[in-house]
């Protein structure tokens, strides 16, 4: 839900409106190429520090694959809100256990709105 709830605040910022929904992927394709940009970027940095290689390297192979590619991690979280809120209901999705998403976001949030720090 973290990453949700970046991703609203970097489409407020972006756009100066309101955006309604939960899916992930398409939150983060409604903003802008710039902010898209800063945030792919930084998230290959963030998959390329030994901490994250090490947490990642006791998943499977095809988790893996999954979280360090963000498109790939978008599109397998995109409904985490449903998977989250309706657990009870179903297993957990692994994927919405992975913070690093939100640690970025939020970097690029303070990033443009250091005031905000």
């Amino acid at each position: 839900m973290r990453v949700e709830l970046y991703l609203k605040c970097l489409y407020v910022i972006d756009c100066n409106a309101k955006v309604k929904g939960h899916d992930v992927n398409q939150l983060f394709m409604s903003l802008k190429p710039v902010t898209r940009q800063t945030i792919e970027e930084k998230y290959k940095i963030e998959m390329a520090t030994d901490g994250v290689q090490q947490f990642l390297g006791t998943f499977p192979a095809d988790y893996r694959s999954h979280v360090v590619d963000l498109s790939k991690y978008l599109e397998v979280s995109r409904q985490n809100f449903e998977s989250m809120r309706y657990v009870y209901e179903r297993p957990a999705d692994l994927m919405s256990g992975f913070p690093f998403l939100g640690n970025v976001l939020k970097e690029t949030i303070l990033l443009i709105r250091p005031e905000w720090a």
